[in-house]
């Protein structure tokens, strides 16, 4: 007796492109396939990502709750808006990368990746819930109080459309409503413009507010924290939209995009600037802090935008930037150059396993 298949939208038993698979719109997935090695480079991310894998709970943030307490009100304000942000963006980032993006992933390896940098995304978000559930008495509170701040919710304002368009139209296709057409491809390659510009831009200048506190010897378990988190997201989400991006890069698909989209995603970069920018003014509008203001970050905001130019070949609005503003922010980059004693932190720096990265330096990512 012989049985008789009826097209499967789970597994594609008629898969023909195991050897050349496209990372976006190709054919649909069939075996999950290790076999054929087509790029290697997302697979070395994932297991690097999976071999530093920590936990939210590593660290003992209650000594907080009395800092909160007693710091000058500018510090706690600056502090809380800063962390409620990342809250906001990392749950963000943490919801959109696997559920958002599943109807355009057709290679198992970058799938694999993106589902591991959306279990970290997840950590990250649950760390800073922890941060915020552990620092404040009122914790019922907390939630309406982050929320509150419109002023965060703007920041997001750029990235926030292009993720829904993605969503649209990616639930679109999977109904069968949209072609997988070049416009189709356009919709998921400014997605990862759009999370290029998060990681790299929007988080790192936010860091940059509470790094400057925590330089000053206060709050160290939530610089810990934020620490790890900060090498997550440079060492390896940054390394790994570019890597993507890259591979695009050698398709026809891809380079159409680039080169159709400049002009939208040289006004995204912009836009994105512009909201760093506003919320910089924003923060230090009656506040203040020892190391940081808002022309320092909004310097600090160029000179990180200029990863982002540069790596798309595109041209700089203003003049190029040689040395970082903050120069402080060097020392928390590598997770591994503890500026805490042992009295003051745990030590919760450690690898699952051990693998070689050699995609920084190519990738132009070498400093801040």
């Amino acid at each position: 007796m012989f049985v008789t298949y009826k097209e499967n939208k789970v597994l594609n038993l008629n898969k023909t492109d195991y050897e050349t698979p496209s990372l976006f719109l190709g054919q649909k997935g069939g075996l999950f396939d290790t076999i054929n090695k087509a790029d290697p480079r997302l697979m070395d991310l994932f297991r690097k990502l999976r071999a530093q894998d920590w936990d939210e709970f590593e660290f003992d943030f209650t000594s907080c709750n009395l800092e909160f307490k007693t710091c000058p009100k500018d510090v706690h304000d600056i502090l809380k808006i800063s962390l409620g942000w990342l809250w906001e963006a990392d749950t963000i980032a943490s919801r959109s990368i696997s559920a958002i993006t599943a109807p355009y992933v057709t290679f198992d390896g970058l799938s694999r990746y993106w589902s591991r940098v959306a279990d970290n995304e997840n950590l990250h978000a649950a760390t800073y819930s922890e941060i915020l559930r552990n620092s404040f008495d009122n914790t019922d509170a907390i939630i309406k109080e982050i929320l509150a701040v419109k002023e965060n919710i703007a920041r997001l304002g750029a990235v926030s459309e292009v993720l829904e368009e993605t969503y649209t139209k990616g639930h679109q296709y999977a109904l069968g409503l949209v072609e997988n057409d070049q416009d189709l491809y356009n919709t998921i390659y400014m997605f990862c413009i759009a999370m290029l510009c998060l990681e790299r831009l929007q988080f790192t200048v936010s860091f940059s507010a509470v790094f400057a506190i925590v330089q000053s010897k206060q709050f160290i378990p939530i610089g810990e924290a934020v620490r790890k988190i900060f090498k997550d997201e440079f060492e390896n989400h940054v390394v790994g939209i570019k890597t993507i991006l890259e591979i695009e890069s050698k398709t026809l698909r891809g380079n159409i995009a680039r080169s159709s989209l400049e002009p939208k995603i040289t006004m995204l970069i912009g836009e994105v600037t512009k909201a760093e920018k506003a919320n910089a003014e924003f923060i230090f509008t009656g506040r203040e802090l020892v190391g940081l203001d808002q022309e320092a970050m909004c310097k600090f905001i160029d000179y990180t935008s200029q990863d982002v130019y540069d790596f798309l070949g595109l041209q700089l609005p203003f003049e190029r930037m040689k040395v970082t503003p903050l120069k402080y922010m060097d020392n928390w980059i590598n997770v591994d150059n503890s500026q805490s004693s042992p009295q003051e932190a745990r030590d919760s720096n450690y690898l699952l396993g051990a693998v070689v990265n050699n995609l920084k330096g190519d990738l132009g990512i070498e400093g801040l």
